[in-house]
């Protein structure tokens, strides 16, 4: 099966490597360019309401809790906790897996 498109959108940066939704705004993260863009969705395109600086280098996933932003950079390998203004709340190691085997079983 395949998801049909409805619409394309043009990203704001040159590498789009996340998304996120807030409820009311699309999030795009942006891997080249270090950046998160707040963005506006209409009927004739994306328009850009923020931008914002990524604490690492090459910003990989965005996630929004309701309460607070999350991104993970790959060069850096954390995980960073933003208040809603996008501030650098707190940051929490991670170690990227790569091959990970699902074959194995693990116990969280």
């Amino acid at each position: 099966d395949r998801l049909s498109i409805d619409k394309v959108y043009s990203s704001p940066g040159p590498e789009p490597s996340a998304l996120a939704w807030d409820g009311v705004n699309l999030w795009v993260c942006d891997s080249k360019l270090a950046k998160f863009f707040k963005v506006k969705i209409s009927d004739s395109g994306l328009s850009v309401i923020g931008t914002y600086e990524a604490p690492g280098s090459r910003p990989v996933g965005l996630y929004f809790d309701g309460k607070n932003y999350f991104s993970a950079d790959g060069s850096t390998g954390k995980i960073y906790k933003h208040n809603p203004l996008i501030r650098l709340v707190d940051c929490v190691m991670f170690k990227i897996v790569y091959n990970f085997d699902m074959s194995e079983s693990f116990a969280f």
